[in-house]
């Protein structure tokens, strides 16, 4: 397992880095901007070979020079025997009460003095420090995990609310799916707030994939948005299922507004 952590020290020179080292590629970039990385995200990505997870807007209890809240970016790439600790992390980057645990559990190792000294130092001699501490509080994670039976088995593209325990719970599922090597990414976003946006995101993340892209899996929280419950996305590059395009009233409303105004014109000039 490789893990990275961003953060910020208290002077504003002193902006958001990685401490030691950072990933040697950012793998996230597919869908970059379909994600706000300032707010609690999280995002998946299996290539079919390995496995890679970013959890951002992990809060801090240090403030800086402006006291805003500082936060953390954790970065892995898992191994093998790493499925239990994605999976954790994963729920806690999901939910506020054990994403804030993680931020004090980071707070009691990463001390303000230390993050300050790598940060202004540019101390690459501090990567095996960062990489001991990052794996200590690691090694504690220990977040309440639900049961996914429900939601087990191939996993189609999807989106839906993050504030929807049972899209939570599919989301993980899709997680495992992704362990087990399945190629595809599961992500939250704060950036879009439709269905049709959700459709795009996932569509830009199926891109960097092999064309035609095999069986792969895509799917999308909305943290903040107008979509009420679980919908099935379409396939990149097929035409939504009828049934889907009935349940938007966004597209049926101007229709039955249109024929209103043909009857009330046919009454009036009979």
């Amino acid at each position: 397992m490789l893990t990275y952590l961003m953060t910020r020290g208290h002077a504003r020179r002193l902006d958001y880095t990685f401490l030691g080292e950072a990933p040697p590629v950012p793998w996230w970039e597919p869908v970059l901007g379909w994600v706000v990385l300032e707010e609690p995200e999280v995002i998946v990505r299996s290539t079919g070979e390995g496995l890679h997870l970013l959890v951002s807007g992990i809060p801090s209890q240090r403030r800086d020079a402006v006291n805003t809240v500082i936060r953390y970016r954790l970065v892995i790439t898992a191994g093998p025997g790493d499925g239990d600790l994605v999976r954790r992390l994963v729920w806690a980057g999901l939910h506020d009460t054990p994403r804030r645990q993680l931020g004090l559990r980071l707070d009691e190792v990463f001390d303000a003095a230390s993050v300050d000294g790598w940060i202004q130092h540019a101390d690459t001699a501090g990567i095996d420090q960062v990489r001991d501490r990052l794996d200590t509080v690691l090694s504690r994670i220990d977040s309440d995990l639900p049961d996914v039976d429900a939601v087990s088995g191939p996993q189609q593209d999807w989106a839906g609310p993050a504030e929807d325990p049972q899209a939570c719970r599919r989301f993980l599922a899709t997680v495992d799916e992704l362990l087990a090597g399945r190629p595809g990414m599961a992500f939250t976003t704060h950036a879009i707030a439709s269905l049709d946006g959700a459709r795009q995101a996932a569509d830009a993340a199926a891109a960097v994939y092999p064309d035609p892209p095999g069986d792969t899996v895509f799917a999308v929280l909305v943290a903040e948005g107008r979509l009420g419950e679980v919908t099935r996305l379409r396939t990149p590059g097929k035409v939504p299922a009828p049934l889907e395009r009935l349940r938007s009233p966004v597209l049926w409303i101007p229709a039955a507004l249109l024929l209103l105004a043909l009857l009330t014109a046919l009454i009036l000039t009979t």
